[in-house]
């Protein structure tokens, strides 16, 4: 009873410290290459945030778009592909265009007008749920997707927890074929696009790309996937999330790369410390990100508040991990 008070407690202040949150190179660009890119970048700034001087991360780099394409097509996408895609996305923002006028019965079908490509087969049906098994001893990664539920995955398991419109909280475990079809067996690396809503899984080298399915409440999975990761990542990921510019982070806590998934291309790589300071070298993945607070796991289900500010972690909560997901933490096969 004492567990389930101070497990609640926990959420608690956790759910309170977010409520009071205020507001052309054909390479990859490298850290050490800064000098010849960016000028005035390797000067560390400081800031005063509650009487204390914090020293402020370097600034990743901003390729421009035409920077970014050369690096697209330097990893071997046709222009072709290029231009296609941005032909989708005009039109895609045209629809939502006020005023435009509807097409005339007299005109022939788009689809008879446009090349469209097969898309992947949707999944039919909710998820199964998987059997009552025991806890977990690690978690291997962490996400919150845009449906605003948290995922964790440990071994072949995938753990869905969230709350739903009576604020309950919701927790259920299923494999992660089953909820996330045609994905890794094991995940060692998550992390969740809120711009575009797609969600990133990784299995050592290889890259999925889902999106949620809201009526088949299961993740399917996205165009050109799965995918090798870009040859200039060398490193293995151990955790991804994404950062508060909006760019993708793939890291092994020593070295980092920023990632487009969708282009599966690297435009930056770098030490982790000095641009991603104080971010626990245990973590698992990001359970919530703020605007001035993140909030990472560790593969113990502890959960660590981060301020965004004074770049460091400001407190932390044990949490076991049989009350964070659906296990049991001692469990008997009959």
């Amino acid at each position: 009873m004492i567990r389930l008070f101070c497990l609640g407690l926990v959420f608690g202040i956790v759910a309170f410290s977010l409520a009071d949150e205020e507001k052309i190179r054909i390479k990859v660009v490298f850290d050490d290459q800064l000098d010849d890119v960016v000028n005035g970048t390797l000067d560390r700034e400081f800031a005063i945030v509650d009487d204390e001087r914090i020293l402020l991360p370097k600034k990743i780099p901003k390729l421009s778009w035409k920077e970014k394409e050369a690096l697209i097509l330097a990893s071997g996408v046709e222009m072709k592909e290029i231009l296609e895609r941005k032909k989708k996305r005009r039109h895609r923002v045209s629809r939502k265009t006020p005023g435009k006028k509807r097409r005339s019965l007299s005109d022939s079908p788009w689809r008879r007008t446009h090349a469209v490509a097969p898309s992947a087969p949707k999944p039919s049906g909710p998820p199964i749920a998987a059997d009552v098994h025991q806890c977990p001893a690690k978690i291997d990664a962490v996400t919150e997707a845009h449906n605003h539920r948290t995922y964790v995955f440990a071994g072949d398991h995938v753990y869905q927890v969230y709350r739903d419109r009576q604020g309950l909280q919701q927790k259920s475990a299923f494999l992660i074929t089953e909820l996330f079809p045609a994905g890794p067996r094991r995940v060692s690396a998550a992390l969740t696009n809120l711009r575009s809503a797609v969600t990133v899984l990784i299995e050592y080298n290889t890259v999925y790309r889902f999106r949620w399915s809201k009526k088949n409440q299961r993740f399917y999975l996205a165009r050109k996937s799965p995918q090798k990761l870009d040859r200039n990542i060398t490193f293995t990921p151990k955790l991804a999330f994404q950062w508060s510019d909006g760019n993708m982070i793939l890291t092994d806590g020593k070295q980092f790369a920023t990632y487009d998934a969708y282009w599966n291309v690297a435009t930056f790589i770098g030490k982790t410390d000095d641009y991603f300071p104080g971010v626990p070298s245990d973590s698992v993945g990001l359970a919530h990100s703020g605007a001035d607070t993140y909030i990472w796991m560790n593969n113990r289900a502890s959960l660590q508040v981060y301020n965004m500010k004074k770049y460091r972690v400001i407190q932390e909560y044990p949490v076991r991990i049989s009350d964070y997901v659906a296990c049991l933490a001692q469990f008997k096969k009959s």
